[in-house]
């Protein structure tokens, strides 16, 4: 019932009004997700189904503009640049297709049953399912609907005015996440994971499904919070500039409370991106040609932090010391590869036997895939800990890799699909963060690509994308900086 309710304001405001609807999804809808789970009201569908609608509605009118010959607000092709249509157009053509034919051979070829499976009403209600796991339907959708929010994203942004309805909206949410914490530790549980309905200690989750999701959404706003408190400062206003900068401050401590070691790796590649486009954008400016220069201070704050990497991993002192601080303050799952005798196997051992079992599906469907969530019921195998010699059963849950999880269940072309648009909406928000008239728009499509920067490398070693809410965050967010980048409004 709260799926078809969310999904109901989704197509009304899709259909009336689209900023609006963009704005409640990302200011309320995507950072909200697992808040009815702690609350009782157990649903897992409730941002899919939203964005779904919103994507059915702006989908609908469009058609019917173009059936109409009309070149009002509908009228966006213009707006997006080329690529975009055809990465996204390819990315949910191999999707939907490799899903076709997973429930083609699950129904052993007959076109009976699989019409049959396709128009049962059971399936599309499956698709909502209040409790559980996401059903192959979801899953399906999910994937291909991201690419299609992009471009719905692209045609409601046409003005200054509405992107900084955006901003307002992003900043809404980032302040409800990095609240959620406060609030759950007065009246919820803010140790509590809903999808699994257990408590855990691995770290903060927020109002979402586990602590690696919430700090994979944690690394978007950082950077656009950012970007938008730097381009403020650009602009002398003072105390917006600080609002966002503690805004992103704020974030970043909650993103350490969240325990997650990729996160805050991503975290500082994202901000080694940032420093990288900041020193091309500076010699850009000065009409210097010769970026290889700009990228000295990047790299030799990476190689200061390697040794310090080395360091702390090779002196015995200095590693205890930096174990015991990260301990202190509660930061358990940071520390642990720092013990004296710390278990790689355990920490690293699951993802290698994942990725090893997920490269063997490729090999056996390289076109097509397994079909959505066949990796859910592959068989993993065991790890023995080389330390205490303990063999553990690996759990089929997900690969903990995005991609190759994408590759495997929906085959090698709709995974370079996928790439493709990953890397072209990026390369679009980098050339405006060089080349924009506006510094401050320059500030703020910098801080877009760190954080994103930042999600993709996570997603290379988790799956937050698998996810209604955090893909809703990811392409509306890349909707946002194209839209910035290439407004001739702006110009």
């Amino acid at each position: 019932m709260l799926a078809l309710l969310h999904a109901a304001i989704g197509l009304g405001l899709g259909w009336s009004r689209p900023l609006w609807a963009l704005a409640v999804l990302v200011g309320a809808v995507s950072v909200t997700s697992s808040l009815w789970w702690q609350i009782g009201l157990s649903n897992a569908a409730a941002p899919f189904a939203y964005a779904s609608a919103f994507v059915l509605a702006r989908g609908v009118r469009r058609l019917l503009a173009r059936v109409s010959r009309s070149d009002g607000d509908y009228a966006t092709a213009a707006l997006v640049p080329g690529g975009i249509p055809l990465a996204v157009t390819l990315t949910v053509a191999f999707t939907l297709l490799a899903t076709l034919l997973a429930v083609f051979r699950q129904h052993a070829g007959s076109i009976e049953m699989l019409a049959l499976e396709m128009t049962s009403k059971a399936v599309f209600v499956s698709a909502f399912n209040p409790s559980g796991p996401p059903g192959e339907l979801q899953a399906a959708l999910i994937a291909a609907g991201g690419p299609l929010l992009l471009l719905a994203t692209i045609g409601v942004l046409r003005g200054e005015a509405e992107r900084m309805t955006m901003h307002r909206a992003f900043v809404c949410g980032a302040l409800i996440s990095v609240a959620a914490p406060a609030l759950q530790f007065l009246f919820l549980d803010p140790w509590v994971r809903p999808d699994k309905g257990e408590e855990i200690s691995t770290g903060l989750v927020g109002f979402f499904q586990d602590p690696h999701s919430f700090a994979a959404y944690l690394l978007l706003m950082i950077g656009l919070a950012a970007g938008i408190g730097w381009g403020d400062a650009r602009t002398k206003a003072s105390r917006s500039a600080i609002a966002h900068a503690l805004l992103a401050l704020v974030a970043t401590v909650v993103l350490i409370g969240t325990n997650s070691r990729a996160g805050i790796i991503a975290l500082l590649a994202g901000g080694a991106c940032w420093m990288t486009i900041r020193r091309l954008e500076s010699r850009s400016l000065q009409g210097d040609r010769r970026f290889g220069r700009g990228l000295l201070v990047p790299a030799g704050v990476l190689l200061v932090v390697l040794a310090l990497g080395v360091a702390i991993a090779s002196l015995p002192q200095l590693r205890r010391a930096t174990y015991e601080g990260l301990r202190q303050i509660g930061a358990l799952r940071i520390a642990q590869p720092l013990e004296q005798e710390a278990d790689w196997d355990q920490l690293l051992g699951d993802r290698r036997t994942r990725w090893a079992r997920t490269f063997g599906v490729i090999e056996q469907r390289p076109l097509w895939g397994a079909g959505p969530r066949s990796i859910q019921a592959l068989p993993m195998g065991t790890v023995q800990s080389p330390i205490t010699g303990e063999v553990r059963t690996i759990v089929p849950e997900n690969t903990h890799n995005y991609f190759l999880q994408f590759a495997a269940e929906y085959g090698i072309p709709a995974a370079s699909a996928l790439l493709w648009l990953i890397v072209a909406s990026l390369a679009i928000a980098v050339r405006g963060a060089l080349n924009h008239p506006v510094p401050r728009l320059r500030a703020v499509l910098t801080g877009i690509v760190a954080g994103q920067v930042g999600f993709v490398l996570f997603s290379v070693v988790s799956h937050p994308m698998l996810l209604a809410e955090c893909q809703a965050v990811y392409w509306t967010l890349s909707g946002l900086a194209i839209s910035t980048a290439g407004a001739p409004s702006d110009r």
